[in-house]
């Protein structure tokens, strides 16, 4: 079993000059790790057995456009809008391997594309 997860900070600036009012283009960048965890099940009397934990530095830069970010779509008053993104992450991974086992993620370049829903409320 792999387990794979990246965490990161950092800033981004939304370009107003280009605001088209329901849409804001925006870019990014940050900085964080990656964590690989690779488990693999052990004698009858062991649950798992642990045969890979590392982690590594990670960054990246990207760039997208937020649609709907001031609140133009609302339900029971919590505010909803998308994000749609693209970005290249740079990772420390050159160093990470198993022998006899190949890792789905470990890419030193890695492009992506990324959508997600935002929600803003008051709690």
């Amino acid at each position: 079993r792999e387990n794979y997860s990246t965490w990161h900070a950092g800033i981004d600036w939304e370009i107003s000059r280009w605001d088209f009012g329901w849409a804001r283009p925006y870019v990014a960048a940050g900085m964080g790790f990656n964590r690989f965890l690779v488990m693999s099940d052990g004698e009858p009397s062991q649950n798992r057995v642990r045969n890979l934990l590392e982690v590594t530095f990670s960054a990246e830069i990207m760039a997208g456009l937020r649609l709907f970010n001031r609140g133009e779509i609302q339900y029971h008053g919590s505010a909803y809008g998308l994000e749609l993104s693209g970005g290249l992450l740079l990772n420390d991974n050159s160093e990470v391997a198993l022998p006899s086992y190949t890792l789905e993620l470990n890419e030193v370049w890695r492009p992506y594309f990324k959508i997600a829903l935002t929600i803003g409320t008051i709690l």
